[in-house]
């Protein structure tokens, strides 16, 4: 699996397109902090997206999904050993759990958004062994006027 995101130099009104290019990875999920919404990363025709990265001669398509992001949206990537975690019970952590607590922390910072969501996820677990490799990555946009370019 894999995600690909190009991000476009940032307008003078502090908004920047993002393109995402979804190969069979888990839907990542955007905040906007505009609406307080969050949803997750889906190219609008399922159809269209198929395919499997590095499997020779098997035809591919994984079209580009774009996002105008303002300041203080948030994006979060994550494999599915994430969200297919389950508790005693064989509750999985699931998306929602992980939405909730994105929203709930909206105000902070990627890396305590991303400390939230290890912390909701021990707690979910409850000392039940995880069964699959996890990844995550919280993105969060800041104005880019709060920043000088390194040469």
């Amino acid at each position: 699996t894999g995600l690909l995101f190009r991000i476009a130099p940032v307008s003078r009104k502090n908004t920047c397109d993002i393109e995402i290019v979804n190969a069979g990875h888990p839907h990542p999920l955007y905040f906007d902090e505009k609406s307080s919404e969050i949803t997750e990363i889906v190219y609008k025709h399922p159809d269209e997206q198929y395919g499997m990265i590095g499997i020779k001669g098997l035809g591919v398509s994984f079209p580009v999904t774009q996002i105008k992001s303002n300041v203080n949206d948030i994006f979060v990537l994550f494999t599915d050993g994430l969200i297919e975690a389950h508790d005693n019970t064989k509750e999985q952590f699931g998306i929602e759990r992980v939405k909730k607590i994105v929203k709930a922390n909206k105000n902070a910072s990627a890396q305590n958004i991303l400390d939230a969501i290890n912390k909701g996820f021990t707690t979910f677990l409850d000392g039940e062994p995880v069964h699959d490799d996890i990844t995550v990555i919280v993105a969060k946009r800041k104005k880019a006027s709060d920043f000088i370019e390194e040469l």
